[in-house]
This record gives structure tokens, C-alpha cells and sequence, in this order.
């Protein structure tokens, strides 16, 4: 019997966005504007980036990118920090080439509640794995 493995054509990422009132709209218009600085029209075109889901509450979104052009939009990503000259970072968080990892923020999170932290606070006691 021959094994079959499964292959995803995309890469998604789970990017934080740090920039004033964003909207949907607006991150269209960044995402879009980050890969044509590095790589112009061509370079939209080429990775088929698209925005899957934005998370409002706490400014993260999930782009989807063609695996060949995943160190592109990487790239792309670290390089943008500035957008209708105010600032805006951009953190890439997470990077899979399944949805499934990037659905749960839980799921292989690289932060934790430490168990020794008697704070109710959800903003502290969080420490890194």
C-alpha cells in the first residue's frame, strides 16, 4: 500500500497589526501597499495574497500567500512600518501551511499563564515557553 501525503499550495500567517483605527478596508489597503513598495504590481499578483480573516478585538489578521512566495511576503511584513505617514507595525506571529494552527490562539501558543501567578489580571502573569 502506498502512502499518500498531503501538500497545501499556501502558507497562512497570523499577523499582528499595531496602527490607529484599522478597519478591514484599511488593511486591504496596507497589505496591498506593503508588498507593492517591496515588489510592486507584479509582486501582488505573483503571491495571491489574500486577507482570510480579521480579528478586530485584538488586531490580528490571517493572510494566505502562495507557498514559492512565503520569504516574499516575510519579507515584505518586516520590512512596512509606515502607512499614510503614521506609524505601523507590523508582527508576524504565527506561520503554517494549515489553517488549523492559526484557528485557535491557544493551540501551540508561545505564551502561557504561569501557574505561580496568584494575579487575576489577564495582562500580567504570562510568561514565555
Amino acid at each position: 500500500m502506498e502512502k499518500q501525503t498531503i501538500h497545501s499550495n499556501y502558507f497562512y500567517l497570523l499577523i499582528k497589526v499595531n496602527y490607529q483605527s484599522i478597519t478591514r478596508d484599511k488593511l486591504e489597503l496596507i497589505v496591498r501597499e506593503m508588498i507593492t513598495k517591496c515588489y510592486g504590481q507584479t509582486g501582488i499578483v505573483a503571491s495571491d495574497a489574500k486577507i482570510i480573516s480579521y480579528n478586530h478585538k485584538d488586531s490580528t489578521f490571517i493572510l494566505r500567500c502562495l507557498k514559492g512566495s512565503l520569504s516574499s511576503i516575510w519579507a515584505a511584513v518586516s520590512l512596512f512600518y509606515i502607512y499614510e505617514t503614521h506609524p505601523c507595525i507590523l508582527e508576524i506571529i504565527k506561520v503554517s501551511p494549515w489553517l488549523l494552527p492559526l484557528s485557535n490562539p491557544d493551540r501551540f501558543s508561545i505564551s502561557k499563564k504561569s501557574p505561580f501567578s496568584n494575579n487575576n489580571n489577564n495582562n500580567e502573569g504570562f510568561m514565555m515557553e
